[in-house]
């Protein structure tokens, strides 16, 4: 998760807490699989952050905030249970994203641990409640943000199998047919890389099967490109697509990209299926060198989503 906690250093540095989804649990920089600081063998609520799906004993527990150099190289390691690279019995992308916010930012948009393993409510207030002086609950991604999820429909056009899916917003998919709330992470979004949509996330990296994909995940990253949102007086409207928002006479509205450079794109390295283990060499984890942004000592989030 994230914490405002920050280590001084001469330069200004980032402070990190990561998440991990999808049966990779992230090494180094320490994954929390959705605990705090619970004492426990098992995590106390798998619903506190963001959506795992990962084994409720995995992950690590609250620590201070590590910090980093900016401009210097973060090891990024993981284990992923399925496994990834070049692999001839399946596919997988592994995509390496992060979020900042200013350390005074608004609670409404502060990335933070939180003092509770309670989900945040869903509405106004869960951002900004506090308990014995501190932000009660964590915060990845802002309130406002899972509001336009819940508002904006499902991409009807993505396989779901024989799963029946409770409604049609960005909330249900075939991972989470009953629109389960993980704090304010969209499941769309989360299941689907690159999004046709604004995300407060930055690509740092995709690890690939095959470099025939690093053209089009550079190009459609909101890196580099921007994104459109059907709006209705400038909030989010229900339509997904351009037709269906002039038919509904509202506006379709362009959201710049957030000006960071296109992603990494490199093969992704072996590891084994049905090993939850060190990567190819049988000696050391997977792993990918990150240059650190010049961030000013913000507070961020790590995310190593593995898609297989």
């Amino acid at each position: 998760n994230k914490h405002e906690l920050k280590m001084k250093f001469i330069v200004a540095l980032l402070a990190f807490l990561t998440l991990v989804n999808a049966d990779c649990y992230m090494q180094n920089p320490r994954g929390t699989n959705d605990r705090l600081n619970e004492a426990n063998t098992d995590r106390n609520n798998a619903n506190r952050m963001f959506d795992s799906q990962n084994n409720a004993k995995g992950g690590f527990c609250y620590g201070p905030a590590m910090g980093f150099y900016e401009g210097s190289l973060l090891s990024i390691e993981w284990t992923v249970q399925h496994g990834c690279g070049i692999n001839a019995k399946l596919v997988c992308n592994i995509v390496l994203q992060y979020i900042c916010s200013n350390s005074d930012a608004d609670p409404t948009t502060l990335v933070r641990d939180g003092s509770t393993t309670n989900t945040i409510t869903n509405d106004a207030t869960g951002a900004t409640a506090t308990t014995n002086g501190q932000l009660t609950y964590g915060l990845h991604e802002p309130y406002s943000y899972y509001q336009a999820c819940s508002t904006r429909l499902r991409n009807k056009g993505l396989w779901i199998n024989d799963r029946n899916l409770g409604g049609n917003t960005a909330q249900y998919t075939r991972q989470n047919n009953n629109a389960n709330r993980f704090g304010y992470e969209c499941p769309e979004e989360r299941d689907y890389f690159p999004y046709w949509a604004p995300t407060p996330w930055v690509d740092i990296a995709v690890l690939v099967p095959t470099q025939d994909y690093c053209p089009f995940y550079q190009a459609e990253s909101f890196n580099v490109k921007s994104k459109f949102i059907c709006t209705n007086n400038g909030v989010q409207a229900a339509p997904n697509n351009q037709a269906d928002c002039a038919t509904a006479s509202l506006t379709w509205t362009e959201v710049p990209a957030n000006g960071h450079p296109a992603p990494d794109c490199v093969v992704a390295p072996l590891s084994r299926d049905n090993h939850l283990g060190n990567g190819g060499d049988g000696l050391h984890n997977n792993m990918y060198n990150w240059t650190l942004p010049f961030a000013k000592d913000l507070p961020c989030i790590a995310n190593d989503n593995c898609n297989c």
